[in-house]
């Protein structure tokens, strides 16, 4: 009997948003935006497929250490996927974030796939191509061929 009556929750603080702050400029995105981030996830969507295709100037390579060094890039560029899957979790609602890591990945993975096909494509540019491309030109140049008369 000497027990206070319970008191009613008190009600969730405001949100405070700070000018200059990216987080709270996010943040109050997601608030008044609820839909998919289209803009966004295009954007992580272009990243990530763009870091996978730049074993497309393996074709290119004149010498040995030429390919290794663009096979280096490619794996530097994998530790960009980190902050890229961060940051489409971080545009994303908490049910679409799902969505948005799985974007990050089949870009990148089409970009793997992709990027091999169009270098094997413009391989040997010279012999393909000759109205566009001069044999004295860098474009014409065989990795093999120079590769082939060191080895004799």
């Amino acid at each position: 009997m000497g027990e206070p009556p319970p008191q009613p929750p008190s009600p969730a603080p405001a949100k405070v948003y700070y000018d200059g702050c990216p987080g709270c400029a996010m943040d109050k995105k997601k608030e008044t935006h609820k839909g998919v981030p289209y803009k966004e996830l295009l954007f992580v969507g272009i990243t990530s497929f763009a870091s996978g295709t730049c074993v497309i100037y393996d074709w290119q390579s004149v010498k040995y250490w030429m390919a290794i060094a663009t096979r280096f890039l490619l794996g530097a560029l994998n530790g960009f996927l980190a902050p890229v899957k961060a940051y489409s979790i971080e545009v994303c609602q908490p049910e679409q974030q799902a969505l948005g890591i799985s974007i990050v990945n089949t870009a990148w993975g089409m970009g793997v796939i992709i990027g091999p096909t169009i270098g094997g494509y413009l391989a040997q540019p010279a012999k393909q191509y000759p109205n566009l491309f001069h044999e004295n030109s860098v474009f014409g140049r065989n990795a093999l061929d120079s590769f082939n008369t060191k080895l004799e």
